[in-house]
Order: structure tokens, then C-alpha cells, then sequence
């Protein structure tokens, strides 16, 4: 009756505990369920924000800067999209040699998020895969797990990005293929699930105030590999927890697993109402106890008179039970093949999981030691068979013998098979036999791939040594013995600073060393190390930290790289050989340059004044005479360009200003050159502004039009302005000879042209000049050609600003020439007498001599105005010598000014850097004219 009572009082608790369980656990799982719901919500709304970033670029073709912050500050200004904290577009770069995406937007633009643009979004595996699917697939993809720290120094924020494709035409959606080629690139958004579940946690209902902690792993396994989220870090997932919940979302091809558990189970549930049932049937049962107590007594003394006679029945029982105990246990709890023979009877007995080992299911096959044998493999047979027959002739005082084992399916393990004989008759022979069998596989395949490995790592090219954080070295391979001389002992008993004689040891400076290879993981570095017979050689070093058994140690390959050493300095040799070549050819052409222009100067200014005076008839032999003089001048000036931008000499004035009056100048100059081959120069009008020098970019497109025209035949030169890869461009097309592919490169080196017209047009520095003043600028230069079809030359424009319109400046007439007394010193008679005849015909007073000092006793007292001088006179005099006299005597404050034919590097840097006026022969009559009154006009500094 007390039993009844007591199991009546059980079951009711028990029914009314599991009605407040299950209903606790029925408003656990709807709050999981609401999680799920929410979740979900947010990837559609984020997908529908990501997909209008993407409309964006279809609607306008692309899309700037401050568009795009535009739209990403009207996605934060919505209440409706929560947990979208960064948005940005990483654009593909097809012309790229490998797979080549950076970001070129992110928002909000702060200082974090500026140091990810220009980050390759392909160079992470997870991240390139989902960007792929986004791609195949058009629709919006979610990657797997990736670290979304920017830098090693900070901790690791794990998350995943959600990736939308950007087409550049609707025919993205004719296939797979069409839309790989249409690809412009992805509006992505980072998440770091803090972030992204802001609101949907807040939601959740309290438990006894404590919260649900929830799980969030990348995939459908929950492994701490693929853990994303963890709302309760102090709690361990505990799969039989009663609140313990699974969910999994599934968005494209990407599936989430969602765990959910109450921290503390059940003892979080309010089971007042189960222990109120608890006590009542207690009370109950206490009275019903009451009431069979005297009936309890009266049988107790029956009781007792049975318990007597039973008790040594039990004791018996309780021995064989314990027997049986520790027999089972031994079987089951050892994990091991048990096996029992009789050597009286043959009877034999083997576990189950011995006949798992040999792979059969009916122990009678295995009922003697000859069946046993026919499973041991025919190279163990012997020695195993030996090793048991001397066992039991005790010989050993135990069998132990690790052998193959032939399974039935045909394998082969490998076992280790011990033994004992547990009892001999009065003869010693051996009664019964007890043994076990282990299988130790795996052991045997870890042994031998550690083998491999040791013997791989000895073979090994490369010295590799393993070193404590205290220096010591304790393990190497033969590579090592054999690049510094010692045995595998000596090293052993060697500190890392024994081989490196360079590298300060000091407690702090090996310890920061140390440190640095554990912050970096990978550690690459050249330094010295000395072999045994104290010869140093140089080394490159790799060096990765491992932990092992709880201790650190540093992994370091070494290799020799003595040979690579010899070859960078046979490298930097014929580097410098080169160097030293190019210098002297620019001296060379310096100095001709100078001889060249000496004649040339003279002949320029006679062609002037004879153009000036000559008779009618004689005036177009003049003008033929002055052309001549003017083509080597251009030769000339090609040779001082090229010079004063090798020099440095040239500084940039970058403006703002309209290309289209650029070009149209150009246009107007080269006209009637094309005109005189038959070719159309046309121009194609263009509104850009650009921000750059004027007069450099106005000699690199001229002579892109020179060389066009040059090398065409017949059709015409192109001239405009368009846009390629997000920037503007001038490209000028010719219909002319066009470049071999393999030849684009060489042909903006000096003194480089292609074709039959290189033996009669063009000096060979057209297109160096160009290359040398774009570098200067900063602009890049492109090239595309067909040979027999034409060439493509293009520069880039820098965005400028629109000017405002000209104000009309008021007509002035050109200022008239005013006699002044000019002093010259030139050391060339002709050049000499040619400026003489020149400045007299200007009006002015010439005192011209070869020297400095016959130029001071000539003046005596008369002051000049103005004083002009060659730079290199006769017996090391230069022109800087002649001018410091000159104002020694009549005041420092004499307007003079230097002309030269000289075009050395350093010389230019030299008169840069002292200020004074430089003109360069040859000087045409108005040049000159012009060098006079600019001169005199002049104030030294």
C-alpha cells in the first residue's frame, strides 16, 4: 500500500514536471523559431539594399565617389534597414595578368575602411568562391566564414560578406557565360554578427532573467572551426540539454546552423507546482504508512526466518557474480581481442572483438592455434609461432610478439599479441593460457609516416634546425650538418648564437626577436652564419613558430644564398657599368651638342640679318637657306629636351585649362603638313578640362601627331578625347605602317625608329621625349597598333576645372627696341662677328671680345647695359667668370644673361640653381632681340 502511494505521489510529480518542461521548452523553441524569422527578413532587406547599389551602375554606367556615399548615407538615414553597417563595390579588373578585384568603394569612408581600398577581394579563397557563385548566379550569395580583420596586429573579427553582381548590360541574363563577360563587379557588404543582429537579440523573452544563448556556425555541422557567432561564450553547447534547439537557414547555396540553449537547463524551470505534488503525496504516503506499520511488524519476524535460511544462497550467488564482474570487464573495457585456452581439452575461447580483428562472424572458425596461424601473415608466421612454442616450454616468462594479422576481407592490421600461461601440471606443462590482442594500426602508420618524414626532411636540400625561445637548437636534418661542418651531436650541444656572429643575443634583443616571429607567424630575414671551420656565409632565413606539447619553438630554414649574393653583385656591377654608359653618351651629346651649335648659331643669325637686307631675288634662296638652318635646330632642340629631362631640370607648372584649345592649336600647326602628303587631320571636339603643363603636354601630344603623320601613307590622323577605365584620355589614330607587337616597347627608347623612313625623316627622339615627359608628369602612355592598319598613341588626361570665361585684354602694341650698350664675350670669331652684325643691325652698341679681361680693357670706362657671354670660353674660362668681373667693376647690379649650345645634365642643374637667364643656340634674329630686352629688364638676385 506504501508502495502504491509512493509511486501513485511519483507519477503525478512526474506528470506535472513534464507539463511545465514541455511547456517551457514549446516558448523556447517559438523564441528560436522568431530568431530564425528575423534573420531570415534582414538578408532579404540587406539583398534588396545591395541589389539597388547594383541598379545604381546599371542606371548610370557608373558611378562616383560621392554617389555612391550619397546613397549609402539614404540606406542609413532608413529606420527599416538595421545591421547593415558598411556597403561597398569592388570592381574586376579584366585587363589584370591574375584575377584582380579591389575594393574602390567602401562606406562610411572613415579611417579603417580608407586602408581596404585597393584590397583584392580574389586573393582570399572563401571570398573569391562566393564572389564567383554571385557572379554564375546573378542573385545575391552569402560567403563562408573569413577573418574581417584588416590587419595582423588586431585581434581576428570572424564573418561572412553578402555579394550582389553588377552587369554592365541587361544581357547578363542570356547565361552563365554572358554574364561572366558582362561583369563590372560586386556591391558587397561585410558582417561582423555583432553587428548584424542588432535588434533581433534584444527580442528575446528572459528565463529567470537569464538569456537564451545562442549559436551560429558556417555550414551544417556545428564544429568550433566553423563557429560564427556565440551569443554566451561562457557556455558550452550541451546537445542533451533539455532546451536545446537546432534551426538551419538556408539562403541560395549557403546554409547556416542556428543552436540554441538555456544556460543552466533545467534548473532555470520553476518546478513549484511539481514539488506542491511532491508534498502532498508524501503526506499521504506518511499516513498510509501509519497505518501499515503493525502489519510490517507482524510479518517481520517471518521475514527474519527466511532471510536466515536464504543468506548463504546469496553469499554464493554474490562470489560467481563477482566473478562473472570482473571477467565481463576485463572483456569489455579493455578494447581488446581476449582469447582463453585449455591445453588439456583444445577448447579455446574468443572474445567478439577478436573476431572483429580477423574480420569473421562465427567463432568456430578460430577453435585451435592452426587456424589461428592461417591468419598470420606468412613473413610473421614463423618468428610468432617460435615466440608462443617458447612461452610455452617456459622459456619466457611471458608471449609478446607484434605481428600482421590477414583479415577475411583481405586487409591486413597490425598486431601486438600478449600472453601468459596461468597454470602447469607437476611437470611444468602447460594447463590453460590466457592472452590478449591489440590492434595497433594506426600506431605502425603513424611509426612509418614519421619515418618518411625524417627521412624527407634529411633529404632535404635546405638546412632546417629546430630552436627554443631560449636559443637552444634541438633537432636538425643532415643538410645542416653538411652546410656548417658539425655532427648531429655537436649541434645539439650549440646555442643559435655559436652559428650567427652578427645578430645581438642579448636577453631583450632575442626576446623581441622571438616575439616578432610569434606576432608575424612567418618570418623571413638574411643574415650571416659561420660554419665550424669559423668561414661566415650569407643566409636566408624562414622561420615559423609552432607549439608542441605546450612549448615554443621557432622552425627555421636555412639557405645558402652565397651564390645569389655573387650574381646581385655581378647585377649591381653591370648595373652601374650601365649607368656609367648612359651618363658619358648624355656628356657626349652634351658636348656635341655645344660644337654643333656653335656654326649653327652664326649661320642662323646671318640667314636672319641676310633676310632682312637681301635684294628681292634673293629672298627665297634665303628662306630656303633659313629652313635648312631650321631643321638642324629642331635636331638640336630634341637633343637639349631629352638632356634637361634626364637633367631634372624641368619643373612642371600644372594649370587648369580646355584641351580642345590645346588641340585645336595643334591641329592648326600640323595642317598643312598632313595637307602636303594628302592626309585629313581631323579633330574630334571635346568640353574636358584637365589639370597639367600646359606646354609639356603640348609637346608630347605634338609630336604623337608628328610621328602619325609621319608614318602615313595615305588616309588621315585621328585626334580626341575619350574615356577608358574611368579616366580621360587623348588619342591620336593614324591609318599609317602600324608597330609589330613584339617592337611597342622599344620605340620610346632614344634614337629608335621602325620602317624604311628612318633613314630620311625624324631624329630618332620623338617618341623618347614623349615617354620622358609624361613620366615627369605622371601620365601614362598607351599604345595600340595592327601592323599594316594604323597605331593607336594615347596620354592620360588629369581631371581638371573649368575656367571661368577670359576677361578681353586690351591691344598693346610690341614694345620698341631701345638702343642699348651691349657687352659680349664669345670665344668663336664666327659666332662673334655673326652677334655683332645682328645686335648692330637691332640698334645697339656691341663691345664683343673673346675673353673676360679683353672685354674690361676694351669697355675701359664706358658702363654697359646689359653684358651677354658664351658659357665655355677658351682656357677653362666660362661664362659665369666673365660675368662675376664684369660686375665686380661696374656693380653688381648688371642685367646679364648666358647663351650657350651646351646641353651636359649637370650643367643645367648648375645654372638653375644660380638664377641666371640661359638661352640655348641657335638664336634666331628675334630670340636674340627678345634675350636683349629681357635681360636688361632683369634684377640679380
Amino acid at each position: 500500500m506504501l508502495c502504491a502511494s509512493l509511486l501513485a505521489t511519483t507519477l503525478i510529480s512526474l506528470n506535472v514536471k513534464r507539463g511545465i518542461e514541455a511547456e517551457t521548452v514549446k516558448r523556447f523553441a517559438f523564441a528560436g523559431d522568431q530568431v530564425v524569422r528575423s534573420i531570415e527578413e534582414r538578408l532579404a532587406v540587406h539583398a534588396l539594399a545591395l541589389q539597388g547599389g547594383a541598379a545604381l551602375f546599371a542606371k548610370t554606367g557608373d558611378v562616383s565617389g560621392e554617389e555612391w556615399h550619397a546613397y549609402f548615407e539614404r540606406l542609413r538615414a532608413s529606420q527599416n534597414i538595421r545591421g547593415l553597417q558598411r556597403i561597398g563595390f569592388a570592381r574586376l579588373a579584366p585587363e589584370a595578368r591574375d584575377a584582380y578585384a579591389p575594393i574602390v568603394f567602401l562606406e562610411p569612408f572613415h579611417a579603417r575602411n580608407q586602408s581596404l581600398i585597393g584590397t583584392n577581394m580574389l586573393a582570399e579563397p572563401v571570398r573569391r568562391a562566393a564572389l564567383e557563385r554571385a557572379r554564375d548566379s546573378g542573385e545575391a550569395t552569402l560567403s563562408g566564414k573569413v577573418n574581417l580583420t584588416s590587419s595582423t596586429k588586431e585581434p581576428a573579427r570572424v564573418g561572412v560578406l553578402m555579394y550582389v553582381p553588377v552587369y554592365r548590360t541587361r544581357k547578363a541574363a542570356d547565361g552563365i557565360e554572358q554574364r561572366r563577360k558582362e561583369l563590372l563587379g560586386w556591391v558587397f557588404t561585410p558582417y561582423r554578427f555583432g553587428e548584424f543582429l542588432d535588434g533581433i537579440l534584444e527580442q528575446w523573452p528572459k528565463h529567470n532573467e537569464h538569456d537564451i544563448a545562442l549559436h551560429i556556425y558556417d555550414g551544417s555541422k556545428a564544429t568550433p572551426a566553423s563557429l560564427l557567432f556565440d551569443s554566451a561564450p561562457e557556455n558550452t553547447p550541451d546537445a542533451g540539454s533539455l532546451f536545446y534547439q537546432q534551426r538551419e537557414i538556408r539562403y541560395g547555396d549557403t546554409t547556416w546552423r542556428l543552436s540554441f540553449d538555456l544556460p543552466g537547463g533545467s534548473s532555470r524551470i520553476n518546478y513549484t507546482f511539481a514539488w506542491a505534488a511532491v508534498a502532498g503525496g508524501l503526506s499521504l504516503s506518511a499516513l498510509l504508512f501509519a497505518l501499515m506499520l503493525s502489519l510490517i511488524r507482524t510479518r517481520a519476524r517471518a521475514t527474519h526466518i527466511a532471510h536466515h535460511l536464504t543468506e548463504k544462497i546469496r553469499q554464493r550467488e554474490h562470489l560467481l557474480e563477482e566473478s562473472e564482474y570482473r571477467w565481463k570487464s576485463a572483456v569489455e573495457e579493455a578494447g581488446d581481442g581476449l582469447w582463453d585456452k585449455n591445453m588439456v581439452d583444445g577448447a579455446i575461447y574468443r572474445s567478439k572483438k577478436w573476431q572483429e580483428f580477423c574480420g569473421v562472424r562465427d567463432a568456430r572458425e578460430l577453435t585451435d592455434f592452426e587456424q589461428w596461424g592461417n591468419h598470420i601473415h606468412p613473413d610473421d608466421k614463423t618468428r610468432v609461432l617460435a615466440t608462443m612454442q617458447a612461452h610455452l616450454d617456459g622459456k619466457t616468462p611471458r608471449y609478446a610478439c607484434e605481428h600482421r594479422l590477414l583479415c577475411a576481407d583481405g586487409s591486413v592490421k597490425w598486431m601486438q599479441g600478449r600472453g601468459i600461461v596461468v597454470k602447469r601440471d607437476a611437470n611444468a606443462r602447460p594447463l590453460r593460457i590466457i592472452g590478449m590482442a591489440t590492434d595497433i594500426t594506426a600506431r605502425k602508420r603513424a611509426e612509418e609516416a614519421l619515418r618518411l618524414a625524417r627521412i624527407s626532411v634529411d633529404a632535404a636540400h635546405d638546412a632546417l634546425f629546430w630552436i627554443t625561445s631560449e636559443g637552444r637548437i634541438i633537432d636538425l636534418n643532415q643538410a645542416t650538418c653538411r652546410l656548417y661542418g658539425y655532427t648531429h651531436e655537436e649541434f645539439l650541444r650549440l646555442h643559435i648564437k655559436d652559428i650567427n656572429p652578427v645578430f645581438d643575443f642579448s636577453p631583450v634583443a632575442w626576446q623581441a626577436r622571438f616575439t616578432e616571429n610569434g606576432l608575424l607567424g612567418v618570418l623571413k630575414f638574411e643574415t650571416t652564419h659561420r660554419a665550424k671551420n669559423g668561414t661566415t656565409f650569407p643566409v636566408e632565413i624562414t622561420t615559423n613558430r609552432v607549439q608542441l606539447d605546450g612549448r615554443e619553438l621557432n622552425c627555421a630554414f636555412v639557405r645558402d644564398i652565397s651564390e645569389r649574393k655573387r650574381n646581385e653583385a655581378a647585377l649591381n656591377a653591370a648595373l652601374a657599368r650601365a649607368d656609367s654608359a648612359n651618363n658619358a653618351k648624355s656628356r657626349f651629346l652634351a658636348a656635341a651638342s655645344h660644337d654643333l651649335r656653335q656654326p649653327l648659331a652664326a649661320l642662323s643669325l646671318y640667314v636672319a640679318t641676310l633676310q632682312r637686307t637681301a635684294p628681292p631675288g634673293a629672298a627665297e634662296l634665303a628662306g630656303h637657306i633659313n629652313d635648312c638652318a631650321n631643321s638642324m635646330s629642331d635636331l638640336l632642340t630634341n637633343l637639349l629636351d631629352v638632356s634637361k629631362l634626364d637633367a631634372g631640370v624641368v619643373t612642371p607648372t600644372p594649370s587648369d585649362f580646355a584641351i580642345e584649345e590645346l588641340l585645336t592649336s595643334l591641329v592648326s600647326i600640323h595642317t598643312a603638313e598632313a595637307s602636303l602628303k594628302g592626309l585629313r587631320l581631323r579633330l574630334r571636339p571635346s568640353e574636358t578640362f584637365t589639370h597639367t603643363d600646359h606646354a609639356l603636354l603640348f609637346r608630347i601630344i605634338g609630336n604623337l601627331i608628328t610621328n602619325a603623320i609621319r608614318y602615313t601613307k595615305k588616309g588621315g590622323v585621328l585626334i580626341a578625347c575619350r574615356r577608358h577605365q574611368g579616366k580621360r584620355w587623348v588619342e591620336v589614330w593614324d591609318s599609317g605602317v602600324g608597330i609589330p607587337a613584339n617592337r611597342t616597347d622599344i620605340i620610346f627608347e632614344e634614337f629608335r625608329q621602325l620602317g624604311d623612313q628612318s633613314r630620311s625623316s625624324g631624329s630618332g627622339l620623338g617618341l623618347a621625349i614623349v615617354a620622358k615627359a609624361a613620366t615627369l608628369l605622371g601620365l601614362q602612355i598607351r599604345v595600340r597598333s595592327k601592323p599594316g592598319r594604323g597605331a593607336m598613341f594615347a596620354v592620360e588626361l588629369p581631371p581638371g576645372q573649368p575656367l571661368a570665361p577670359p576677361t578681353p585684354a586690351l591691344q598693346t602694341s610690341p614694345p620698341a627696341t631701345q638702343s642699348r650698350i651691349v657687352a659680349l664675350v664669345d670665344d668663336n670669331a664666327l659666332v662673334r662677328l655673326a652677334l655683332v652684325r645682328a645686335l648692330e643691325a637691332m640698334g645697339h652698341v656691341v663691345f664683343a671680345t673673346a675673353t673676360g679681361t679683353e672685354l674690361l680693357r676694351h669697355l675701359g670706362e664706358q658702363t654697359p647695359d646689359v653684358i651677354i657671354s658664351d658659357y665655355r670660353l677658351s682656357e677653362g674660362e666660362t661664362g659665369f667668370d666673365v660675368i662675376n668681373a664684369v660686375r665686380a667693376v661696374f656693380g653688381a647690379e648688371l642685367p646679364a644673361g648666358i647663351i650657350t649650345g651646351d646641353t651636359d645634365p649637370a650643367l643645367m642643374r648648375s645654372m638653375a640653381k644660380r638664377g641666371v637667364t640661359v638661352h640655348y643656340k641657335p638664336l634666331e634674329i628675334d630670340a636674340l632681340e627678345r634675350l636683349i630686352r629681357e635681360t636688361a629688364a632683369q634684377t640679380p638676385a
